[in-house]
């Protein structure tokens, strides 16, 4: 969040203090920078951040899936299959111990239940 909102907190505290237009186009020339430089920024650290909090999570639990539900429904993650799912960036070590986790959580969740 910090780093979607400073590049707009930015321009506005500039635009206040005379040093950009606050007003019309000429501020619309500096706004979108701001405002796409900022999404993008925030959309980059979260594609980085949350396949190595799936990794960190996944260790720390025995129910891989309901753990994925929580997540979907605080808003940590998108559902499986989804669109921006695929933007998450993970390096293959990362993916393979995803899914060396994922296969031996099922495995034991199979042999648990009758």
């Amino acid at each position: 969040m910090v780093l979607m909102l400073a590049p707009w907190i930015a321009f506005i505290v500039a635009a206040q203090l005379g040093y950009v237009p606050s007003v019309g186009a000429a501020s619309f020339k500096w706004f979108l920078p701001a405002f796409l430089g900022g999404f993008l920024a925030g959309w980059l650290v979260w594609s980085i951040q949350v396949p190595r909090w799936r990794l960190w999570a996944y260790q720390r639990v025995q129910d891989i899936e309901e753990l994925k539900h929580y997540a979907v429904a605080d808003q940590i993650i998108w559902p499986e299959g989804h669109f921006f799912e695929k933007t998450e960036m993970a390096g293959a070590r990362i993916r393979a111990k995803l899914r060396l986790l994922e296969e031996q959580r099922a495995k034991s969740r199979s042999t648990v239940r009758p």
